[in-house]
């Protein structure tokens, strides 16, 4: 885990125009931790063999690899069992990030910067699927791959745009669903 110290960021699309990341808008976040890297299959294995994550115990690795590669093809349910496994077998508590949280912690260059093709190219070079988690360089705060791997889970239900969202860092849930949302 990296400790992300509280601060303030402009969160949502201010270059591409999405509008399901719009309206841009001030949000402040707390202290926090996050993964270091990606939860890999090695992780989830022995979640599984460990009576957890047991709705998906063996998911598809699409021919990509297992090992120290990001866990995929598990759902938003699945990431909510292995936290709850990891919380239970640590006796910390732990959960997904919100998106702002997430945001925060990705604090990383501009879209389409020198270093954020390179990161795609570098993926692409390797081949199809994602790369063992640790491949690249580590952001400002200390977190892998935050660009150009896999899309990760977030604790936020997902919604139509940010209009509406806290600006107080925490998960934007909401009636229904308890979280469906997919950081990018």
């Amino acid at each position: 885990m990296v400790a992300i110290a509280r601060g303030q960021f402009m969160m949502g699309d201010m270059y591409f125009g999405y509008e399901d990341h719009r309206p841009v808008h001030r949000v402040s976040v707390q202290d926090f931790a996050i993964g270091r890297y990606e939860v890999t299959f090695d992780e989830w294995d022995a979640c599984a063999r460990g009576g957890g994550c047991v709705s998906n115990p063996n998911p598809s690795d699409q021919g990509w690899g297992r090992g120290r590669r990001p866990v995929i093809n598990v759902s938003w349910h699945d990431a909510q069992e292995y936290v709850q496994w990891l919380s239970a077998r640590t006796g910390q508590s732990y959960r997904l990030p919100s998106e702002a949280e997430w945001e925060y912690a990705d604090n990383e260059p501009r879209p389409y910067s020198a270093e954020w093709v390179g990161l795609f190219a570098r993926n692409s070079q390797q081949g199809p699927g994602a790369v063992p988690v640790g491949s690249h360089e580590p952001n400002f705060f200390g977190v892998y791959d935050k660009v150009g791997n896999v899309r990760e889970w977030v604790q936020d239900r997902w919604h139509e745009s940010f209009d509406g969202a806290p600006s107080d860092g925490s998960a934007w849930m909401g009636p229904g669903d308890p979280g469906t949302s997919c950081a990018t």
